[in-house]
């Protein structure tokens, strides 16, 4: 993820990205999704849509990540059985 600069003795870094599917900006939201840069890894979390998540979606989450230089994601989510899942997603 870009974004690191220094000004005095503070140095400031983006870690995180709010991503929103909105036909324009400032409009009500179909779905949302956080991206966290942690150990040098984007990290997706937090999805919520109404309408699920398609192919569509999926590309552009991929296309904003390759842009930022990242080659995979990290995602997690819990099963049925209540254990954490965690997945590594190689970006095409």
């Amino acid at each position: 993820m870009q974004g690191e600069w220094q000004i005095d003795d503070w140095h400031f870094e983006v870690v995180r990205i709010k991503c929103r599917k909105v036909k324009k900006y400032g409009q009500p939201y179909k779905a949302t999704v956080d991206i966290n840069k942690a150990d040098g890894e984007a990290h997706v979390e937090g999805l919520i849509s109404q309408d699920g998540f398609s192919k569509e979606d999926e590309k552009a989450l991929a296309d904003c990540l390759k842009g930022l230089g990242f080659k995979y994601y990290i995602s997690s989510y819990f099963n049925a059985l209540g254990e954490r899942v965690i997945k590594k997603i190689k970006l095409r």
